[in-house]
């Protein structure tokens, strides 16, 4: 204790007074001259900083070392950890998962005598703000699904984000769901060779989600966006300007303006190109950013 005070003195009389404070008091500042000096130093620095482009002291050596220490650090610590941690993961979801199973299976068996009916979207209660423990078996597979996303293993991706998404939706853990849901849809369309056809229900689901129940318009416009380019990169345009379309509201002219502006590019992207319904959304889309002051 005697040293810990002592250590909290000593801080307390060092750092009476910022080094850099410019207020003149009894400690002792800065003069006049010593300020404008030290100023001109400051922008001496900062033009020389300016001048000269980050890494241009590297060597050709220092360049090939960085690269091979990235390589290793990738191949010999990265990869390696991420195989050891899905393995691990792989292995306690089996455990836990298996476990709460029967359980519930059990608990199910005993005390419920019908089957209680699915409910709709719309008809689920606002439960964005549910929160999973670290360790909940919830989470343990999205982080799973994640860590196989990041190395492209979208199959296995895809097959986590689809169990995670029915966990969260028996929760009515709704934010959580969506989440899943968007992901279940960018894992399918980036699998190679196409096993499955892109579900664009998913992201409608998890759309609508977000703007009716969590009441999230920036997540809405992100799954508005991904689920767009997909569509624009298959072809399907004019779905793709549908979608646009539909989140366009009174909340926010700006967003609207940009969106109706994406929509008309996607009518004269089309085979057969829709020249009227671009010129329409472009104006419409001008007339929305000049109420939006751009």
């Amino acid at each position: 204790m005697m040293f810990f005070s002592f250590i909290t003195e000593g801080l307390s009389n060092n750092f009476k007074t910022h080094p850099l404070d410019q207020i003149n008091d009894a400690g002792g500042s800065f003069d006049g001259l010593d300020n404008e000096r030290m100023q001109s130093s400051v922008s001496e620095t900062k033009k020389t900083a300016t001048g000269t482009p980050h890494g241009s002291c590297l060597t050709l050596t220092d360049h090939d070392r960085i690269r091979q220490f990235i390589q290793e650090f990738t191949f010999r610590g990265l990869i390696p950890h991420i195989e050891k941690t899905v393995r691990q993961l792989n292995d306690q979801l089996i455990s836990r998962k298996g476990l709460s199973r029967s359980l519930f299976s059990a608990t199910k068996k005993w005390f419920s005598g019908s089957k209680v009916p699915e409910k709709s979207i719309n008809e689920l209660k606002n439960t964005s703000g549910l929160l999973y423990p670290p360790e909940a078996p919830e989470l343990q597979i999205r982080k799973m699904a994640d860590l196989c996303f990041l190395v492209q293993h979208y199959d296995l991706a895809y097959s986590c984000y689809h169990t995670a998404k029915k966990d969260f939706l028996g929760d009515q853990a709704m934010l959580y769901a969506a989440g899943a849901l968007e992901m279940a849809a960018v894992s399918a369309f980036l699998q190679p060779g196409a096993p499955r056809p892109y579900p664009a229900h998913y992201m409608d689901t998890a759309i609508q989600t977000y703007r009716d129940i969590c009441k999230s318009m920036v997540l809405a416009e992100r799954c508005v966006l991904l689920s767009a380019e997909i569509l624009k990169s298959q072809g399907k345009y004019s779905e793709s300007a549908a979608l646009l379309i539909r989140l366009t509201s009174e909340d926010s002219d700006l967003r609207s303006a940009l969106l109706l502006e994406q929509a008309a590019h996607c009518f004269i992207n089309m085979k057969s190109p829709m020249v009227r319904k671009f010129a329409f959304h472009m104006i419409l889309a001008g007339h929305r950013f000049s109420k939006a002051g751009q």
